[in-house]
């Protein structure tokens, strides 16, 4: 993913957590794994935005982020 970015000069990607909460899909917290393991990766900065629209999605996020950082 980030690969494809840095080829087309994107340095801004956002990650919108839609229908986590009706449909079920599953929370972006799989993301930050891959944003993780992308910017392990890479020498480009890149700013990532993850919108949580409900309060799950957010906890959900955040106990990820925490797993990520560590």
């Amino acid at each position: 993913m980030l690969e494809l970015a840095s080829a087309e000069g994107i340095r801004n990607i956002a990650f919108p957590a839609i229908s986590c909460g009706v449909y079920r899909y599953p929370v972006v917290a799989s993301a930050l794994a891959e944003v993780a393991d992308c910017l392990a990766r890479s020498v480009d900065p890149f700013r990532f935005t993850f919108y949580c629209f409900e309060d799950s999605a957010f906890r959900a996020d955040r106990e990820a982020l925490a797993t990520v950082a560590e």
